[in-house]
């Protein structure tokens, strides 16, 4: 029953079904990652143009998850030339009071910033649009990979993932970063241009993702790239999960081995059933 929900592209539902078991059975850690997968940077799911409801108790973790995720950036060489060309203009010091209330940001994050040390995204972003400077021109980019936490946990599933997205798979290789550097990984998606992305396994059996993301942000759009690979794997995952429950198959019941089973409410919070011929009760396994 589950493939046609996949062709008509409703893939979503097959995590946000066992996701709202987990919310509705207490399982909010469970939860909370499962819903992760799935919605996007507004913490909003949308199937066929329809906003599935998402429980606020869900939102507000996810939220405050968010929160503690910062990312840091740095000025390069050049991008502080063009800073102190602006500041010149404005006859400004490189640590003045009045640059400081424009960013709202702080004298220790100004400091680091000419020091050419990495200060939190939002202060950085300021900094330069307070001397109407891009600052996306301003950052340190070619040859700078970067490494973040995933849930992903199983190799073969990532691969097919990566595959039914039409991804070029290696494994054991190198993916590809500026100014011809390369990072050995254990999984590469090989995508088109000239940076790759990588997926590395730590010890507790997680992988990290490895990637030039400025590199891949030239062909790509890394935050939706990244966010397919993420959501059509929780896809793949849930799907064999399902299967190795045996939910696919046909149940039998274990006395009478009739295939002729209903659902039959709930057994210490999970799915009972009860054979139709022989009347015998069984929960999932």
């Amino acid at each position: 029953m589950a493939e046609p929900i996949v062709e008509v592209g409703f893939e979503p539902l097959l995590v946000y079904s066992p996701a709202t078991k987990s919310f509705i059975f207490g399982k909010l850690e469970d939860a909370v990652e499962q819903f992760e997968e799935i919605l996007d940077e507004e913490s909003q799911l949308w199937v066929a143009g329809v906003s599935l409801p998402i429980p606020e108790k869900i939102i507000s973790a996810i939220l405050e998850t968010k929160e503690h995720k910062v990312r840091y950036l740095r000025a390069s060489d050049n991008g502080l030339k063009r800073i102190e060309q602006a500041i010149t203009k404005k006859r400004w010091k490189k640590v003045d009071k009045r640059w400081i209330e424009a960013a709202n940001t702080s004298v220790e994050n100004l400091e680091n910033f000419w020091n050419q040390l990495e200060i939190p995204e939002d202060d950085f972003i300021r900094i330069c649009q307070a001397v109407y400077v891009d600052w996306e021109d301003i950052i340190i980019q070619s040859g700078h990979f970067i490494t973040l936490r995933t849930k992903i946990k199983d190799e073969e599933i990532l691969k097919a993932a990566l595959r039914d997205l039409g991804i070029t798979v290696k494994t054991d290789a190198d993916a590809r970063g500026s100014n011809g550097q390369r990072v050995r990984c254990d999984v590469v998606a090989v995508l088109e241009g000239k940076y790759d992305i990588g997926f590395s396994q730590n010890s507790d059996g997680s992988y990290d993702l490895i990637a030039d993301l400025w590199g891949v942000a030239k062909k790509h759009n890394q935050t939706e790239l990244i966010n397919s690979i993420y959501q059509k794997y929780a896809v793949n995952k849930t799907l064999a999960e399902v299967k190795q429950r045996g939910v696919i198959k046909k149940m039998k019941s274990p006395r009478c081995t009739s295939d002729q089973i209903s659902k039959y409410g709930y057994f210490q919070g999970k799915q009972n059933y009860k054979c139709r011929n022989c009347g015998t009760q069984f929960t999932d396994f």
